[in-house]
């Protein structure tokens, strides 16, 4: 059955390559769909030394993973604030993958407006992103959408769309699909891809667990897309298996963003002696199992 958003039908076409995106001058993407965290080897994060990185998103889950990653320099958050909702593509696993640029984009944006700013009073830095630190500057972001039954879900919008959500996942499981953008902020040029897991849950999920999870509009299931937060103490007991990486779940797959800041430390900086682990596209992934 076609794939569909908002209970209305959407051409899938085919599982095309994900095209390339510029943003900026001399700028590119190299993008790929990995497909579980087995695919990439582990990262070693003292390569990412010298290097600045930025965290696009105030999610506390993306700031957990990232804090995992203990990288030698830490890094810094920085919302990009967009209407996500205003960004639309007819291919549901691409519509992650377009969210995640604008959000880079509109941050690249903001930091060039810093930038002429402070280049007018003789400040900035090389970047040109208006940072004082000399470091070259990477910028993380990424988006999350649930597919149910090949429908998009997105976050909730009420109450009773969540409630309608999570009652749904008794009868079949939830499909999450994570994107990953990483932009070397001088260049412009992009890294991304895709990572898809499949949550399961008991054909007896309680009604009292959805309502307990709810919480009348103030629990944590109210800001995540499908209202699917699996650490919910009320949803978490009933959640029989995970296909797929936790951290996908959360919305930034370990796997991939190494295997992303991989490619841009290598190009950027030549710290890699090697390229970067293999990746497949779509084109190459099974297909979504309605």
């Amino acid at each position: 059955s076609p794939l569909r958003r908002g209970g209305r039908p959407v051409a899938a076409g085919d599982m095309h390559p994900l095209s390339p995106k510029s943003t900026g001058a001399a700028s590119s993407a190299d993008e790929a769909d990995m497909e579980g965290a087995a695919a990439a080897p582990a990262f070693d994060a003292s390569r990412l030394a010298g290097v600045r990185v930025v965290l696009g998103s105030s999610s506390k889950w993306r700031r957990e993973i990232m804090d995992s990653l203990a990288l030698p320099g830490g890094y810094t958050c920085e919302s990009p604030d967009i209407d996500e909702k205003a960004v639309r593509h007819p291919d549901p696993l691409r519509l992650p993958v377009e969210v995640a640029l604008a959000k880079a984009a509109a941050l690249l944006e903001r930091r060039r407006a810093r930038a002429a700013t402070a280049d007018g009073v003789g400040g900035g830095d090389g970047d040109g992103d208006g940072s004082d630190d000399d470091a070259p500057a990477l910028l993380i972001t990424g988006d999350q959408v649930v597919l149910y039954e090949g429908t998009v879900r997105e976050k909730p919008s009420s109450v009773a769309e969540a409630r309608e959500f999570l009652s749904s996942y008794a009868r079949s499981p939830a499909v999450t699909v994570a994107a990953v953008v990483v932009t070397d902020v001088a260049s412009g040029r992009q890294w991304s891809g895709i990572d898809r897991c499949t949550v399961h849950f008991s054909p007896d999920l309680p009604a009292g667990a959805v309502e307990d999870a709810i919480a009348d509009g103030d629990g944590e299931c109210m800001w995540c897309c499908g209202a699917l937060c699996i650490e919910d103490p009320a949803l978490a007991p009933h959640i029989t298996r995970i296909e797929g990486a936790r951290d996908s779940v959360y919305g930034l797959p370990k796997a991939l963003l190494a295997s992303l800041l991989a490619a841009a430390v290598q190009e950027r900086i030549g710290r890699y002696p090697s390229p970067p682990p293999a990746v497949r596209s779509p084109l190459s992934a099974p297909a979504l199992s309605p």
